[in-house]
């Protein structure tokens, strides 16, 4: 997250079987199951947005919401 995001601060794991509205899907090849873990930023990104990335059961970063 540090190299992609410059997000270096803690971060909380969530279960979960759906996207949040306007996600970003930015990876197509994704294990589509509805059985996702969540990664919410705990800090705000240095530009002030809220970042949540999505991992698919095999780990893979397929979705990404970011709120500013």
């Amino acid at each position: 997250m540090k190299n992609e995001y410059d997000y270096s601060g803690m971060v909380s794991f969530d279960f979960t079987d759906q996207l949040y509205d306007d996600t970003d899907i930015v990876n197509d090849n994704y294990v589509n199951n509805n059985n996702w873990i969540s990664c919410t930023c705990s800090d705000l990104l240095h530009d002030g947005g809220c970042l949540i990335l999505f991992l698919d059961e095999n780990g893979t970063v397929f979705a990404q919401k970011i709120t500013h």
